[in-house]
């Protein structure tokens, strides 16, 4: 709490539409427009007991929000002769926001940030495909984007003697484009490859400025005007091997590249930027269907080695830095289950394991994290449902539908220490919608059992700090199609 009130309430609204037109049968043209207002209690983390994992009630002195408007806009073209099908899409998102922070998560007055930030995205992506499907398919495509973000941080330290205050400002931005291809040929009758490539280059740019105030000076920490460009070619094989329409089995082998970019806090000069990471990705798969397509089965084995991996460091008093910690290695199964006895029946059933650890991490001098696991990623995942349509005619309905789920993950690591991990838990939620029409009505529930479990947790100052996840939650829907 705060003030004695709620530290994690939420207001928010949506608006969404959709337009389409059709002027001729070979062209179609959709524009879609989003608006989305949150204001809502954040930052709200407690003590955590280390043994049980219970979270203590949040006790600060300052009032800790998040405040977010966002709006999204999207224009896509579709053209078709009987050679080609081309297709373009053009998006803007435009998003402001603030938030203000408790950053020592305490009644005492210690230190807190409060940060606005404005940002504006534009991308464009124009794709071309063969329309024919025949023994050799092909496609080729573009994607550029602009991407700027003014962002205005201050910290005020009030533990110091004297108190001072830390003035940051960041005129960030960043232009990149892509150029990817991929070719499909039916080798036999069964047997297909699939080959692609796609060439990436961005450069970024971070204007950057701190000022430190106390109550009478005004003295400058850092600034810089400083350039970083990234170029990396990213290839993709598969091959498919198909016994009939529902039946195959699968490889591919693919290299994955994030890239690197500027750090908004940081303690060595070295650390003001942090570098790109690289993956090769291999997996194996397959799928069918049995009884007549009542019954589909799907199946993964996959292998991940990840290199120069980013990772994600807390700064007391001060932040988040990301840095290129070394390398990892992900490897797992995944398997799922989809029955649907009836066309007003249907129940899934999936399972997932994965094994993640460094494989080479020095955290510091101090600290050799080699071998630890990777902080969020669950050992195991588990999912089943059901899903059911009843006819139901009457004044006020057409049919009912009943829904219940069940989810579980865990055990998962919050830090690269691998001291503190979330045990494995489990979810169960429910709905019950009755529909009329265009009409529908619909009474949820989530966490039935109301499980106990951590939703986040971070170790800061000495601090083990978090939030219990969401406990059982009941609400009304109401929905209508136009």
């Amino acid at each position: 709490n705060y003030n004695n009130e709620k530290a994690d309430k939420l207001n928010a609204a949506s608006l969404n539409g959709r337009m389409e037109w059709r002027p001729r049968t070979n062209l179609s043209l959709r524009l879609v427009n989003g608006f989305e207002y949150v204001k809502q209690g954040a930052f709200a983390y407690g003590d955590v007991n280390g043994e049980t994992n219970g979270v203590d009630s949040v006790n600060i002195n300052h009032e800790s929000y998040y405040d977010r408007r966002i709006y999204d806009t999207g224009l896509q073209v579709d053209f078709h002769n009987t050679y080609f099908w081309l297709r373009s899409q053009t998006s803007l998102q435009l998003l402001d926001d603030t938030y203000n922070v408790d950053q020592d998560a305490s009644p005492r007055d210690l230190y807190y940030a409060v940060q606005s930030e404005k940002q504006r995205l534009l991308s464009e992506e124009i794709n071309i495909k063969n329309v024919t499907a025949g023994r050799y398919n092909w496609n080729f495509g573009l994607f550029a984007f602009s991407h700027a973000i003014d962002r205005s941080t201050d910290v005020f330290i009030n533990m110091a003697n004297p108190a001072y205050q830390l003035e940051k400002r960041y005129d960030d931005d960043s232009r990149g484009i892509a150029f990817y291809h991929q070719s499909q040929l039916q080798l036999t009758s069964q047997l297909i490859l699939e080959a692609g490539i796609r060439y990436d280059r961005e450069r970024a740019n971070s204007i950057h400025t701190e000022n430190k105030l106390t109550a009478d000076t005004v003295v400058l920490r850092n600034q810089y005007d400083s350039p970083l460009t990234f170029s990396q070619w990213t290839p993709r094989i598969s091959l498919q091997y198909r016994f009939n329409r529902d039946n195959q089995l699968y490889a591919t082998w693919a290299k994955g590249y994030k890239t690197g970019g500027f750090n908004t806090v940081f303690e060595e000069e070295q650390e003001r930027t942090f570098g790109p990471e690289k993956s090769w990705n291999y997996e194996i798969g397959g799928k069918a269907a049995f009884w007549n397509r009542r019954l589909f089965a799907e199946f993964a084995l996959f292998y991940i080695d990840m290199q120069n991996q980013q990772v994600k460091q807390l700064i007391d008093m001060q932040g988040v830095k990301i840095f290129n910690a070394g390398s990892s290695v992900s490897k797992g199964a995944e398997i799922s289950l989809k029955a649907i006895p009836s066309p007003s029946a249907s129940f899934t059933l999936s399972y997932g394991f994965t094994h993640a650890t460094f494989s080479r991490y020095t955290y510091s001098s101090e600290a050799d994290y080699t071998g630890n696991y990777l902080p969020f990623v669950p050992r195991h995942t588990l999912s089943a449902g059901g899903d059911f349509t009843v006819p139901f005619r009457s004044a006020f309905s057409d049919r009912l539908r009943l829904q219940a789920n069940y989810t579980g993950m865990g055990e998962m690591y919050w830090h690269e220490n691998n001291r503190v991990k979330q045990p494995f838990y489990g979810l169960l939620n429910a709905s019950v919608g009755v529909e009329k029409g265009r009409l529908n009505l619909t009474l949820w529930t989530k966490n039935i059992m109301n499980s106990s479990y951590l939703g986040y947790y971070f170790e800061a100052s000495g601090r083990r700090l978090g939030k219990p996840g969401k406990p059982f939650t009941a609400g009304i829907s109401l929905g209508y199609s136009l």
